[in-house]
């Protein structure tokens, strides 16, 4: 979560290592609202939302809080080295960073395993590499979707690496998507019961579906399976 890049060093690798871009996806990752009807934006259906409390771990946890002026919700991170939410701050222009829209999937995430790696003394296991995470996104699962103040309650699911995401409502629709920036923070199950957002409609939103809901992730295999 550490890396990031940019069109021209993109373009550079696909020409040094000859990458075939001829390859068609097999969806946008974006839904998005047509930008000629009101602006590219709806009215979300869920509960206003005016903060958001996101818990990766112990000590990296992301924070946003919406802004009724911009309309974007504003980042803010727990920095441990000060003990203290300090504002998220972009390196271009050193404004703080807001989104238009703003996606938390949960998902399975471990220790990456590897051959001979880090074996537990006590139980001869391999508990996998710790500077590695295996993320799951085979099958998918919920999520929370947040855009002009108020959030939506969604499912996704992604399938091998060449696939792109898919967002659908709980109905299995297509999500429509406000035009815009977006954060996609993808959290682990173990974070769930830590992940919450408050608001004039919503006290503690954290508990609102099940993120182990089998309907929801036999639904994501199903719907991989026919693709």
């Amino acid at each position: 979560h550490c890396s990031y890049t940019n069109g021209e060093e993109l373009t550079d690798l696909i020409q040094r290592k000859n990458i075939d871009m001829d390859y068609t996806m097999s969806s946008p990752i974006f839904d998005f609202v047509n930008y000629n009807e009101n602006g590219g934006r709806r009215a979300l259906t869920g509960a206003a939302v005016d903060e958001i409390s996101i818990r990766h771990s112990t000590s990296y946890r992301t924070y946003f809080d919406y802004d009724v002026t911009s309309k974007r919700y504003m980042m803010s991170q727990y920095d441990y080295r000060k003990s203290a939410i300090v504002n998220t701050v972009d390196e271009n222009n050193g404004e703080h960073l807001g989104f238009d829209n703003v996606f938390v999937l949960f998902t399975e995430i471990s220790n990456y395993p590897y051959p001979g790696g880090n074996i537990d003394p006590k139980t001869g296991l391999d508990k996998g590499d710790p500077g590695y995470k295996l993320v799951d996104y085979a099958y998918g699962g919920v999520g929370y979707y947040f855009s002009d103040g108020k959030m939506e309650e969604i499912r996704w699911n992604k399938g091998p690496a060449q696939y792109a995401l898919l967002f659908t409502d709980l109905n299995g629709n297509s999500l429509k998507v406000n035009c815009g920036t977006s954060y996609v923070a993808v959290v682990d199950l173990d974070e769930y019961d830590y992940f919450s957002y408050t608001g004039t409609e919503a006290a503690a939103g954290s508990d609102s579906i099940d993120p182990e809901d089998a309907a929801a992730q036999d639904q994501a295999a199903e719907d991989l399976a026919e693709d």
